[in-house]
């Protein structure tokens, strides 16, 4: 259905006489409501307008702003026309970030929808006024004949479900959440001392996790290293890899790998204390060393796990990193190749296909829970990717859990479709929390 503005300025919707029936009283007065903006109007039936389009008067226009060559649904509950969906997807702090190089890759994330999904808009945390609760933004039109016509700047109204791919503020986001409720997804950044935090009292969660410890001073990271012989730190807020140490304790001697490449080796404990008093200047874990190698090369897996239209967690794909050899880490620097997850299971424990459908139904059913956990703990997630680790006793280990990741790898496969599924995936759920 399509919104046609009307000539006149006396607050009202126009619709066709058809629509009758689908009320139980006829009213006088009804809502209109987009996105979260409620307008009070008083309700004209005619055959003058067809079936497929909605008029609204042009004074509407100079309370909310909406594009009226998309096409809407509507929803009528009692006295209420909810049209939409406006979905919006948040995804810097600055106005300025969004340039025509960003909102052209953001095209990927459209590639399965239909064009009947309503308004999204692409807006940053600048953008967002709670006063008049409206957000600046560009809307994606599925109808423009050039990519870079695709996106239309505009001011459009707080959405019926929002994607948060940045940071809010804390109190523009209570300003969000009192205006839409339960309809934002990932809005909340936890790092890796509270995630630890959250899962540690957990049983049948923690065991998944390689034993961890928040850094308060270097004796727990040479405790854990004498419990484990390899450990890894971690800085609590730390993304990309960057800043990740590996420790070793071998024949006596301190073997230190860090991320950026650079091997320090110390003959002595007071050499490596010494070294960790200057290194350690934030927050950091120590985890566990829990390694799987192939041919020299450290190998994890990453599974994507996004809520699907039926709001249910589920798995969109996973697959598997190769560092470059010798390296600490799979992350973008030194990350070899990525491949298909259930090939490199048969390659690397060189089984077979029903064994595989056994590790890949564990593998989804424990994912599945730490997610619907941390809906339960932390706040509504839709879209998250775990890193973890399968050891040579088949049990997964989780090593993170990425809440804003990149997806830009997945193009390394010679299949493109998990890329496309997976950024478009959260648009599904996010319809899907919107009501429509």
């Amino acid at each position: 259905m399509q919104i046609k503005w009307m000539e006149g300025k006396n607050d009202s919707v126009y619709l066709n006489t058809s629509l009758e029936k689908r009320f139980t009283v006829i009213p006088n007065r009804l809502n209109i409501n987009l996105g979260c903006i409620k307008i009070p109007v008083r309700v004209i039936f005619t055959n003058q307008i067809s079936k497929e389009v909605i008029g609204l008067s042009e004074n509407i226009k100079e309370i909310v702003s909406i594009p009226t060559l998309l096409a809407y649904e509507i929803r009528l509950e009692e006295r209420n026309i909810y049209i939409g969906p406006i979905i919006a997807i948040c995804v810097n702090k600055k106005k300025k970030s969004l340039t025509q190089k960003v909102l052209k890759r953001t095209t990927s994330r459209f590639r399965n929808c239909s064009e009947s999904t309503g308004l999204i808009y692409i807006c940053t945390v600048e953008g967002i006024n709670t006063e008049k609760k409206q957000i600046e933004g560009y809307y994606y039109d599925p109808n423009a004949v050039t990519r870079k016509k695709k996106f239309k700047k505009g001011i459009f109204p707080f959405p019926n479900s929002l994607y948060v791919r940045t940071k809010i503020p804390e109190k523009i986001y209570h300003d969000l959440l009192n205006s839409m409720g339960e309809k934002i997804f990932n809005s909340y950044f936890f790092d890796k001392v509270e995630l630890w935090e959250y899962v540690k009292s957990e049983q049948d969660l923690v065991t998944h996790f390689p034993d961890t410890t928040t850094v308060h001073d270097i004796n727990e990271v040479i405790t854990m290293l004498i419990k484990h012989s390899s450990i890894y730190l971690k800085p609590a807020r730390g993304s990309l890899g960057h800043g990740i140490i590996k420790i070793i304790l071998k024949n006596g001697e301190y073997i230190i790998k860090k991320h950026s490449g650079e091997i320090f080796i110390f003959k002595s404990k007071a050499e490596l204390e010494e070294w960790l008093k200057k290194t350690l200047n934030t927050k950091y874990i120590v985890q566990k060393g829990v390694n799987l190698e192939f041919n020299k090369q450290i190998v994890d897996f990453r599974i994507y796990m996004q809520k699907n239209k039926s709001m249910n967690w589920k798995s969109t794909g996973y697959i598997a990193r190769f560092s470059k050899e010798g390296e600490v880490t799979t992350n973008t620097q030194n990350l070899d190749v990525i491949k298909n997850g259930k090939e490199t299971l048969k390659k690397v424990f060189n089984i077979k296909e029903d064994r595989v459908d056994d590790i890949e139904k564990y593998m989804k059913s424990t994912c599945t829970a730490i997610c619907e956990y941390l809906d339960k703990s932390v706040g509504n997630f839709g879209d998250v990717a775990i890193d973890f680790i399968i050891d040579s006793d088949f049990k997964i280990w989780i090593l993170e859990i990425n809440k804003r990741y990149f997806t830009k790898t997945l193009k390394q496969l010679q299949d493109k479709s998990l890329f496309y599924e997976v950024r478009s995936k959260p648009l599904e759920y996010a319809r899907a929390l919107s009501g429509f």
